[in-house]
């Protein structure tokens, strides 16, 4: 049966059913196990597509995938001392309880910042 560029997912080794007519939208069963189609790329849209973003981090320049958070941006750098550090995205500082809940979008300039203290003499 011609699919017209449909795949259905279920096993590799199972033969499977397959309804040109439904582009991908109706459930069907192959061998008596159920099938869940898989949406040709057409018809997804960019429900599955994640965008890259050119953000500065420090002044050096990196190539991200959003949606990102900041504590995951975190993470991503390795960065020493996390408790420690204080972070300012586009020159507005952020508040630690917020990590989790500010995305990134592109283009942003974020600084990755530790306040250093010194003695007197």
């Amino acid at each position: 049966m011609d699919t017209k560029g449909l795949v259905y997912s279920r096993s590799p080794t199972k033969p499977l059913v397959a309804h040109r007519h439904t582009y991908g939208i109706q459930n069907t069963t192959a061998m008596g196990f159920p099938v869940f189609p898989i949406m040709p790329n057409f018809a997804l849209g960019n429900q599955n597509k994640k965008d890259m973003a050119q953000i500065v981090v420090n002044d050096e320049k990196q190539e991200v995938t959003l949606p990102l958070t900041l504590s995951e941006l975190i993470k991503q750098n390795k960065i020493f001392q996390p408790e420690m550090v204080t972070v300012q995205i586009n020159e507005t500082f952020i508040e630690r309880e917020d990590y989790d809940k500010t995305p990134i979008h592109d283009g942003d300039k974020i600084d990755f910042l530790y306040f250093m203290g010194g003695g007197s003499r």
